[in-house]
């Protein structure tokens, strides 16, 4: 028997054989369809299939099209050192933009540059441009721009992340690992999330995030800053992080698991244009954590959105104005609040000193509450961070630095332990361990168990390298005592381990809790 080699003669081929099981899979059941019935339907699958492929082809064809046409507006960005004689120091860190504007304005994120007065951008064609950084100097932002001297660019187009949905096709672009030009499909899988994040750019400090648009795009160091498309070839996010699952950049269980962040688009085109028009951000403070409604209590209390007030700060320019837990903030000034990062955005307009009226809903009326806006305090990078997802609470962690290697080099034969042994903590400023830590709320100590007389703040990520990696702390330990003393605040924790010196030692007391149990340890540290 000679069996053809046209793909839609064996994919009917494979059919019919399917259909033979199928039916004797029927008999055996006891369902008998007629026969006539059967070569029915046969007939049409063959049909349905030569249409699906037809299908699966212009889908197909559609990707590679979105490739082509995104491709070129998307760069690769490695650091640039500044040395003595001008020349380029080793690479130290990498990862990816978008072409914001033909006239040379590049999109990434900040966590990618922060380290950097200047980088250097690859683009599409091979070509590469030293470029100026711009940073907001601002922790809750996590978007920076980029100055290249170069005309005629392709820029991007920005979509509308409003109309975003979960289910959507998404596509990534970036270089994951170093590997340039490099797209992968996926979907969008969810929306709001929001959650804080240590990250190694600033010394294990924490940046907030908010409102992020989660993928299941495969994303992977490397991609921060890159591109998330939507099937019209318009931006829709920047990818900036990953639901991380430990162990190493270099292999293992530390790349992608299927769950990616990305800054909606509209926040990124709103804090660019600030960047490109000022230089810089300037962001007011008012003293309180906020949240998104969830949608019950948009039904109950009958609004359309609004930022939850979840704690107001003692003494704070809101404590003053007379905010309340539970307000729910709808209106700053002549704009509208609808979420939590609408709040955050109108502080950019409403900066420090100035004072605003803020319609707040409370106990089923609207009340007007005058506030005089504040700077925001540098003594605690805290202060109006987003309330934390529960489902994010684990292993949500920035992309680490990426190091200049070769990324089709066999890394397998790096282990973890030389990792952590050749990492560089600095030891200018003061004490870090490297860890992103939240207070233990009553949703947090309910979601892991914690007994109502256990005291600790939880750690919400480990930066990689840092004194807290080296000793073995993980994203989701408790941490209960502190050189014998008890823990009962992240702002205490954070004093005592200021008040240290590098070089002494250190004694900490950890709990983890699990679903079935939990186990503690305690162990005695330098801080090096």
């Amino acid at each position: 028997m000679k069996l053809s080699t046209k793909p839609t003669l064996w994919i009917l081929a494979g059919v019919a054989i399917g259909g033979i099981g199928m039916a004797s899979l029927m008999n055996g059941l006891g369902i008998t369809p007629a026969r006539a019935n059967s070569e029915t339907r046969l007939a049409a699958i063959g049909s349905l299939t030569e249409k699906s492929m037809a299908e699966l082809q212009a889908m197909d064809e559609g990707f590679a099209a979105l490739a082509d046409y995104v491709g070129p507006s998307v760069v690769h960005i490695r650091g640039k050192s500044s040395t003595s004689n001008g020349r380029m120091a080793p690479v130290e860190g990498q990862g990816s933009g978008i072409i914001y504007r033909s006239d040379g304005y590049i999109v990434t994120n900040d966590h990618v540059v922060a380290s950097f007065d200047e980088v250097e951008v690859h683009f599409a064609d091979g070509s590469t441009q030293i470029g100026k950084v711009i940073r907001a100097g601002d922790q809750t932002n996590d978007i920076a721009v980029v100055k290249v001297n170069k005309t005629g660019l392709k820029a991007a187009e920005f979509g509308n992340s409003a109309t975003v949905k979960p289910g959507q096709y998404a596509l990534a672009f970036g270089a994951p690992f170093g590997i340039e030009n490099s797209v992968t499909v996926g979907h969008i899988s969810g929306l709001g999330r929001s959650s804080m994040i240590a990250d190694a750019q600033l010394n294990g400090r924490l940046r907030n995030y908010t409102g992020m648009i989660q993928t299941d795009a495969p994303i992977n160091p490397g991609n921060s800053g890159g591109a998330l498309v939507n099937i019209y070839g318009q931006v829709i996010g920047i990818n900036t992080s990953i639901y991380g699952s430990g162990g190493s950049i270099y292999g293992g269980s530390g790349g992608n698991v299927g769950i990616g962040f990305a800054i909606p688009s509209n926040q990124v085109k709103f804090v660019a244009d600030l960047l490109i028009k000022d230089g810089k951000l300037s962001r007011g403070f008012m003293g309180v954590q906020l949240r998104d409604m969830k949608p019950f209590e948009r039904t109950e209390r009958k609004l359309p959105g609004g930022a939850v007030v979840v704690e107001v700060e003692d003494k704070s320019p809101a404590a003053k104005a007379g905010f309340q837990a539970k307000d729910v903030v709808v209106g700053i000034g002549e704009l509208e609040v609808n979420s939590e990062l609408d709040l955050r955005n109108a502080l950019y307009k409403y900066g420090p000193g100035k004072t605003v009226d803020v319609t707040v809903a409370r106990d089923g009326k609207t009340k007007t509450l005058a506030i005089t806006v504040g700077a925001p305090p540098k003594d605690d990078q805290r202060r109006e961070a987003p309330a934390p997802q529960e489902e994010l609470y684990r292993g949500f962690e920035a992309f680490p630095d990426m190091p200049n290697v070769d990324p089709f080099a066999d890394r397998r034969s790096r282990s973890e332990d030389d990792s952590k042994k050749s990492a560089k903590v600095d030891k200018s400023g003061p004490v870090q361990l490297g860890i992103g830590i939240v207070d233990l709320t009553d949703e947090l100590r309910k979601s892991l168990k914690v007994p109502a007389d256990e005291s600790g703040v939880y750690v919400s990520s480990v930066a990689k390298g840092s004194v807290a990696d080296r000793i073995g702390l993980e994203a989701g330990d408790l941490i209960t005592e502190f050189d014998r003393e008890k823990v009962t605040s992240a702002d205490q924790l954070i004093r005592k381990v200021r008040a240290k010196k590098w070089g002494e030692d250190a004694q900490i007391a950890i709990k983890k809790y699990t679903e079935n149990s939990n186990s503690k340890r305690s162990q005695t540290f330098t801080i090096e």
